[in-house]
């Protein structure tokens, strides 16, 4: 990451450079320029540039996790066998099975994003432009190593059929005061009622509108192609587990454009965009499910609370580079 945020770095020192002077135009340079309104709009493919997504401690929480592909299940005895449609009836999670980090999920766990579009509104003066973009982009978890084998019982993730990847078991410590015993661990021993959480990972939505000045530069070798380098900033909603955040955004670009005609380009660039601070957002009530867990030898059940004396904060690193590419029109 230190590398591609030198390059932004570097692209937004060469764009002040060029514009200072680019600024200073005469009447004569306006009337030279491109002229008018245009609108664009463009295909944005992105690769992410993620920390590590995590529960941040608050409130003197502390959150150990576990996916639920990799935990065992067990079936209790007397029990129906056809009730793998009720998630985590007949499961023991024992208090060992939580990883001791509050990580729901590796920055290397997303995948790269085809979806990513925008629209631009922009205004040309001489060689230089300012831009309005809007856009969307959106990046999703990914398989990871598949469910745990070796279980003959089965595994918890099963439960949740083809999904069982994108969910995980929160176990917290909750501390009302100094010295305050915590709460038990996630397990159901001896019919006692213990919590935890499950949350489903969907994956990160992104919109932002970010405005940017750019700068066209002349070559000889042919007068209808423009490389140019942008700079720019403004506001990114982040959007995960049926939360959203809004975080100042950054990016930088450099490509080039080349003119079809007098009222048609077309462009590419590769572009980087980070946001200041993180991602953090904290978790609405909807954006997660609190289990209660009541099983004995021969029966199961579960109960779902609607609050926590807490709320659930999580965040991570956001940052990626992309390719690209569309049209712009004059009006």
């Amino acid at each position: 990451m230190s590398f591609v945020r030198f390059l932004a770095v570097s692209l937004g020192c060469v764009f002040l450079a060029y514009s200072s002077s680019a600024v200073s135009f005469s009447l004569d340079g306006i009337a030279r320029g491109v002229g008018g309104l245009y609108i664009g709009g463009m295909y944005k493919p992105a690769s992410p540039i993620f920390g590590d997504l995590a529960f941040k401690g608050s409130f003197d929480t502390s959150f150990r996790t576990a996916p639920l592909n990799a935990l065992p299940m067990l079936w209790f005895a007397g029990q129906d066998q056809d009730v793998r449609h009720v998630r985590l009836n007949g499961v023991t999670i024992a208090a060992n099975s939580f990883d001791p980090w509050p990580v729901l999920a590796r920055g290397s766990d997303y995948h790269s994003s085809a979806h990513g579009v925008a629209v631009v509104l922009g205004y040309p003066v001489g060689q230089v432009r300012a831009e309005l973009e809007l856009a969307k982009q959106s990046f999703d978890v990914g398989r990871g190593g598949g469910p745990a084998s070796g279980h003959d019982e089965g595994v918890v993730g099963d439960l949740y059929a083809s999904e069982g990847y994108r969910y995980s078991a929160v176990h917290m410590k909750l501390s009302s005061g100094k010295g305050a015993p915590a709460t038990p661990p996630a397990t159901t021993d001896g019919g006692d009622a213990n919590a935890m959480v499950i949350v489903k990972n969907e994956g990160v939505q992104l919109s932002s509108v970010l405005a940017s000045l750019c700068r066209d530069f002349s070559i000889s070798l042919n007068e209808n192609i423009l490389p140019y380098v942008c700079a720019g900033f403004g506001l990114e909603k982040v959007s995960m587990f049926d939360s959203d955040a809004k975080r100042v955004s950054y990016q930088a670009k450099i490509g080039a454009s080349y003119k079809f005609g007098n009222n048609v380009h077309g462009f590419a660039s590769l572009y980087y965009r980070a946001l200041a601070g993180n991602g953090e957002v904290i978790l609405t009530q909807s954006g997660y499910e609190v289990v209660r867990t009541d099983c004995s030898r021969h029966t199961g059940s579960k109960t779902h609370a609607k609050l926590l004396p807490v709320n659930l904060p999580i965040g991570m690193d956001i940052a990626y580079f992309g390719l690209e590419a569309g049209l712009r029109l004059s009006l």
